[in-house]
């Protein structure tokens, strides 16, 4: 649901998720706030941001200075390939509160069930942004060799979802228990 107060400050803990670009794509980064309203648990997007083609020690400036604004409990990056060396950085500065996430097909479905569980219950709050809404309408399930991912073809209007990606991150601990199917076996994971 669109939230007109989804991207305000809070002194609350929130988590963070970062979806690493440089060239071709966007760094992406999403803060998400769980509060309690009326007895539900409810998530908010409280911060959105997007660097273009920022150098990686630039990138790693920007995201020290957001844990020194902002009441980070955990922050998950892309560690996946241009990824991994941020995420090794910032793990090495701020510890336990920084989980590198290497993506794999069975991650990327989790995560994009979690947030498609999030917005079908009701309970994500985000801005009313063209880009990111854009972005959640560009994952479609696609067949591969060993089953199936979640992923957006790239284009120069949604580049490749990153601001999706981040959000799926940040709300990786709010969206529960889901069953992914693996090739053989079912699983449970969250």
């Amino acid at each position: 649901a669109f939230d007109d107060t989804a991207l305000s400050y809070t002194d609350s803990w929130v988590n963070g998720g970062v979806d690493i670009g440089r060239y071709r794509d966007l760094t992406a980064i999403i803060f998400a706030e769980q509060y309690l309203a009326d007895k539900e648990k409810l998530v908010a997007v409280r911060h959105m941001d997007t660097l273009s083609k920022m150098a990686f020690e630039a990138q790693k400036m920007h995201l020290s200075c957001l844990f020194e604004s902002w009441k980070i409990r955990r922050m998950a990056i892309d560690a996946t390939g241009i990824g991994a060396n941020i995420a090794e950085d910032m793990q090495g500065l701020f510890g336990g509160k920084v989980q590198p996430v290497h993506f794999t097909r069975e991650k990327k479905e989790e995560m994009a069930l979690g947030v498609k569980k999030l917005f079908q219950s009701r309970r994500m709050r985000i801005p009313n942004d063209r880009d990111l809404v854009m972005q959640l309408h560009a994952i479609k399930r696609k067949p591969t060799e060993r089953g199936f991912t979640y992923d957006a073809d790239r284009n120069e209007q949604i580049k490749h979802a990153d601001l999706f990606w981040a959000l799926a991150l940040a709300v990786r601990d709010f969206a529960g228990r889901r069953r992914v199917i693996g090739d053989r076996n079912a699983r449970m994971v969250g």
